[in-house]
């Protein structure tokens, strides 16, 4: 991944952190870049995901899931995604980076739609994520 991507897509997070549907909570963004273009972008937020989906495995019967960028973002991408992949951002009020990793549900999304490699924030600057055939 060419780091000048990473660096426009955190910018861009940074400028609309505080209009993310979640500032107050925990708001993340994810970005689907194929050919080293983005593609497509998702926000997190409070609406309820489908059942088909897979968020409410919980045992908690009364968690209720939230809508994660991930699923977002590949809802609102109008290309045939392949060899594919995905950066996630995640940031505090104050614009620092913070664990962004994507969750087993995403990574399995992800991987069944070809995504090779998802890029993540930590708390000390980037990671990555090769993904394999079930997450």
């Amino acid at each position: 991944m060419k780091k000048s991507i990473l660096e426009v897509i955190l910018n861009k997070c940074k400028r609309t952190l505080k209009s993310h549907p979640e500032y107050e909570n925990f708001p993340h963004w994810t970005f689907l870049v194929q050919d080293n273009q983005i593609v497509s972008q998702g926000l997190n937020r409070k609406h309820e995901p489908s059942l088909s989906l897979g968020y409410h495995n919980c045992k908690d019967k009364s968690f209720i899931p939230k809508w994660h960028s991930e699923p977002d973002s590949i809802k609102r991408c109008v290309r045939i995604l392949n060899n594919f992949s995905a950066i996630n951002v995640r940031l505090n009020r104050q614009g620092q980076m913070k664990m962004s990793m994507p969750c087993k549900t995403c990574r399995r999304i992800l991987s069944t739609l070809n995504c090779k490699k998802v890029y993540f924030t930590t708390e000390f600057g980037w990671q990555s994520l090769t993904l394999r055939n079930g997450y």
